[in-house]
Formats: structure tokens, C-alpha cells, sequence
């Protein structure tokens, strides 16, 4: 199938996402965490492994994987209200993908921790951090793809939907809420 085919197929399913998102955006929410994410998880995870998780020690996928579950069941069980917890992962994983010597890692986590303390316990800190690893990962990931995928095949067609998708998720947010809740609450 050639780069066009695809690219007209994407532009078909992206405006039908975006008319699903627009007329049912909770009932899309749950399905796509309950079906699609595990799913996309799933098949991710080979790709990542081939890419050595994009870190640049050895035993980096290990101590990340080790650390958050400390971080994250620990941290939670000492700080139950702490989603903030996730700042320091993202700290971590940003130390593993760029940072080689583990005394810079130290040093760029101390810093980082350092300016984010005056803005932890906010709503916005919060808000962001649960928002960080969900829907912003995931919008500006695929953006990134699509992107690449279009510079890749050298697609005019692929860089218009990379266009529509960036629109459409920022118009999404504009637009009056229509939400047919398909799902009536008892």
C-alpha cells in the first residue's frame, strides 16, 4: 500500500475520531484508556525494547522500571494525595534518555526538584501532572510521528493531517461541549 492510500485512510479516521471525540468525549475517554492504550502498550513495548527504551546505559530500563514502582507505590503509600510524585520520573527519565554520568543525573534531578518546589502542591502542578503522561504524551507523541512519518514519505497529504490532528485537538477544546452521554448515569 503506498504512502497516499495511507495518508487518505489516516485523514479519513482522523475526522471521524475528531466527530466521535466532539459527540461523545467521555465515553471516547474510557474506551480509549480501557481498550486502546493497553492495547497500543502492548504493541509498543517490542519497539522500545529494540530502541534500548532510548537510554543510554545498560542498566537504565531496569533502574527506571525499579524506581517507579518504589517511587509511585511507596511515594504513594507516605504521600497518599501526591500525584506529584510523577515530576521526579519525569526527571528520572529525562536524566536516562540524555544524561550519561550518573553525578550530572544526581545534579540535574537536585536542580530540577529545586525550581519545580515552589510550584508543587498547586492545581496546576497537579493538574499537569496528571495530564503530562496521559493526553499531552500522547497528543504531542503522535504529532512527533505523524510528522516524521510525512517527512519520511515526503507527503504533502501527511503533513496536512499532522495540521488537522494539531488543530483539531486545540478546536476540540474550543468548541462548546456537545457530550450526547450515550451512558446515562443510574
Amino acid at each position: 500500500m503506498n504512502s497516499l492510500i495511507v495518508d487518505k485512510i489516516n485523514l479519513f479516521l482522523l475526522i471521524l475520531s475528531f466527530g466521535v471525540a466532539y459527540l461523545i468525549p467521555f465515553e471516547l475517554l474510557l474506551i480509549s484508556y480501557a481498550f486502546l492504550g493497553p492495547l497500543h502498550y502492548l504493541t509498543e513495548i517490542s519497539w522500545l525494547h529494540d530502541r534500548k527504551y532510548f537510554t543510554l546505559l545498560p542498566g537504565d530500563p531496569i533502574y527506571l522500571t525499579v524506581g517507579s514502582f518504589i517511587i509511585l507505590f511507596a511515594g504513594a503509600a507516605v504521600l497518599p494525595n501526591s500525584v506529584e510524585l510523577v515530576w521526579i520520573l519525569l526527571l528520572i527519565a529525562f536524566c536516562t534518555a540524555f544524561i550519561r554520568t550518573v553525578w550530572s543525573r544526581l545534579l540535574i534531578i537536585s536542580l530540577g526538584l529545586l525550581l519545580l518546589l515552589p510550584w508543587l502542591g498547586s492545581t496546576s502542578s497537579y493538574a499537569t501532572a496528571v495530564l503530562i503522561p496521559t493526553v499531552v504524551h500522547v497528543y504531542l507523541f503522535t504529532i512527533a510521528f505523524m510528522i516524521f512519518g510525512a517527512l519520511k514519505a515526503k507527503s504533502v497529504l501527511g503533513f496536512i493531517n499532522s495540521a488537522l490532528f494539531f488543530l483539531g485537538g486545540i478546536l476540540l477544546f474550543a468548541l462548546p461541549q456537545l457530550n450526547l452521554q450515550i451512558f446515562q448515569p443510574m
